[in-house]
């Protein structure tokens, strides 16, 4: 098809069709039950993506919570509190230090 679509294009800089000629190009299709069914999943793909979409934009704002998250826990000593209990350090330890 695009051999012929170029055989019947004229122009120097580019080649172009009129809408005439186009007229005359054979385009096949396949059945319209198949058309259909790659609708539906073209349908269903695209849902995907629009929902995998909606949960990539929403990273960024999860990942800044987690990061608050780890800091507060450090700030606090709960990020290590089951470290300490398990090699015998304590709060008072640390204030030695």
């Amino acid at each position: 098809m695009r051999e012929l679509a170029e055989s019947l294009g004229t122009g120097t800089t580019f080649k172009e069709i009129s809408g005439s000629t186009a007229k005359t190009i054979p385009f096949i299709l396949p059945p319209l039950a198949e058309q259909k069914v790659i609708a539906d999943k073209l349908d269903t793909l695209l849902a995907q993506l629009e929902n995998t979409k909606a949960r990539l934009e929403r990273i960024p704002q999860i990942l800044k919570r987690f990061r608050q998250s780890v800091l507060a826990a450090a700030v606090s000593g709960r990020l290590t509190e089951e470290w300490r209990e398990q090699n015998g350090v304590s709060d008072t330890d640390w204030d030695a230090l």
